[in-house]
């Protein structure tokens, strides 16, 4: 072998592990971050369904946000501007389709799997209402999006994205208006409460003199 191959094993190796070690990074942080934000409406009493759909939809689409915003500085910067404008628009619309048809998919293929396993009961509980005002505002919003992606006029694209975030504002609110309450026996323990504490009988804090 020689040392360019060898030099390119080594590089395709490295990325393997970077890429294992990220996706395990991906799993904690979002184990923490999903019990953060449980623990989160619970305490400000937001209902279940509005802590899933809009909290913790706000903490997980900021990263796919930044895509189109770093996109477009990059064409802007390299004059390139067609490129960064399906490359934003790809994410924009590319995301939202994904997350909707993977989650939907995982949700019911947890509750095959899980439902025998439950010791509690096989029947999956979910807020109908919600889910039905979720799909009918993504439904409507993603074909909407999709329709001005298509037509090619800066007033159309200014128009549909005051509409969209009117349609958002308008989203969240139903979602906090409605829904029952979380129910903090349901909760698992606050991991970054169970983080503080060990740290602190690790490292003692000395108490200030009185």
């Amino acid at each position: 072998m020689s040392p360019l191959q060898a030099s390119l094993v080594r590089g395709s190796w490295d990325n393997v592990v970077l890429l294992l070690g990220a996706f395990v990074v991906l799993l904690l942080g979002a184990e923490v971050f999903t019990n953060g934000v449980e623990w989160f409406g619970h305490r400000f009493g937001v209902s279940e369904s509005a802590t899933g759909s809009v909290l913790a939809a706000v903490g997980t689409a900021l990263p796919e946000t930044t895509i189109p915003v770093v996109a477009i500085l990059q064409g802007v910067h390299s004059g390139d501007a067609n490129a960064a404008s399906e490359v934003g628009v790809g994410a924009i619309l590319g995301a939202p389709f994904m997350l909707a048809t993977v989650a939907t998919f995982l949700v019911g293929a947890s509750v095959l799997y899980f439902g025998g396993r439950r010791t509690h009961g096989t029947e999956f509980h979910f807020d109908a209402e919600s889910t039905r005002r979720d799909l009918a505002f993504f439904l409507v919003g993603y074909s909407v999006a999709f329709a001005a992606a298509l037509v090619h006029s800066r007033t159309v694209a200014y128009a549909v994205g005051a509409l969209l975030v009117c349609l958002y504002l308008l989203y969240v609110y139903r979602s906090l208006a409605g829904g029952e309450l979380v129910e903090g026996g349901g909760l698992d323990d606050l991991h970054l409460g169970a983080l503080v504490e060990r740290g602190e009988r690790l490292l003692p804090i000395p108490s200030e003199p009185g």
